[in-house]
């Protein structure tokens, strides 16, 4: 029987497959710390983030622009990324989150940089190089989310406007996880792949964690012990788990990716999955169910329960 993907050093049956496997997980280590234990909060400040009064900020992501409305921060760049918060529409960009142009950067004399713990590896020495302090959020679960909130309120003496955007978010993801007992202990297989392979969403994952909060069993706790956002798989064990539910997040090409998630999914072996069967795979969108957090907890975590509720929208 093939394999989506082979566990441990046994390799991916080719050299050229593994090359191509290789620089598709650079996509997505890159953005999502695949293959990274859970990041902590992190920051190349060290000790000088408490004392130097910050001024002039870049944030690197969407995600972050958004923590930065809800704490009404100005900026002095943002990323190119669509649906940017419209209060910084006229504020300068400075590139795609992965690979800003830090000559851009370094014009704007930002104080402080502030991204996704992810670009840590990526942007931190380049920073370093402009003279440029950076501050890396991890966003990888809603904890996170809310941790980052309070995080940067402490930083910018907005503690009381952070507690109550944490209190929103809570109350409005406390009311988006009711009515899905239904859910309660159905087992979920998340793929998540850029178009060359695919790797399984753990809890450590961001939609892996909210799955759990709805109820759900991710196999992909039974099938790996390592603590990673994403890890490879064997398609027989994956098989032998009988997910009730597959979800398939394309990233990188998206249209590559999708392609491949259908192939995948056209071998015999999957046919075998409940979720085959009855007709629970569902593709997600990675605008309303990103790969990493964000404010919009709530919006994600009701989505997700429609669609496995309910299935997809026609």
């Amino acid at each position: 029987m093939n394999k989506a993907t082979n566990q441990g050093n046994s390799g991916y049956g080719c050299a050229h497959r593994r090359g191509a496997w290789a620089l598709a997980l650079g996509v997505m280590i890159g953005l999502a710390g695949c293959g990274h234990s859970p990041a902590k909060q992190t920051s190349s400040w060290s000790s000088q983030v408490k004392s130097k009064k910050v001024q002039r900020v870049i944030a690197g992501t969407r995600t972050v622009a958004q923590y930065a409305e809800a704490l009404d921060l100005p900026l002095v760049g943002i990323d190119t990324q669509d649906g940017q918060p419209a209060r910084y529409a006229k504020t300068p960009r400075i590139g795609l989150p992965r690979k800003p142009d830090m000559e851009k950067i370094a014009s704007l004399k930002p104080d402080l940089y502030i991204t996704d713990s992810g670009m840590m590896g990526l942007l931190d020495q380049g920073l370093k190089q402009q003279g440029v302090r950076g501050l890396y959020l991890n966003n990888e679960s809603y904890q996170n989310v809310t941790d980052s909130v309070m995080q940067l309120g402490k930083l910018f003496n907005k503690e009381t406007q952070a507690q109550t955007v944490v209190k929103k978010v809570q109350s409005e993801t406390d009311t988006a996880l009711k009515g899905a007992g239904a859910l309660k202990g159905k087992k979920v297989a998340v793929l998540f792949g850029a178009g060359h392979g695919f790797m399984l969403a753990t809890n450590y994952s961001y939609l892996g964690d909210l799955l759990t909060k709805l109820g759900l069993t991710n196999v992909a706790g039974t099938l790996s012990q390592v603590p990673s956002a994403y890890v490879p798989f064997s398609l027989e064990k994956l098989v032998a788990e009988d997910p009730d539910y597959i979800l398939t997040l394309a990233h990188g090409r998206v249209d590559q990716a999708k392609a491949a998630f259908k192939d995948e999914l056209a071998k015999p072996q999957w046919q075998q999955t409940t979720a085959v069967k009855r007709g629970h795979v569902y593709p997600l969108d990675d605008k309303t169910y990103p790969v990493t957090g964000n404010l919009q907890v709530a919006t994600t975590v009701q989505a997700l329960k429609h669609i496995l509720l309910k299935g997809a929208s026609k």
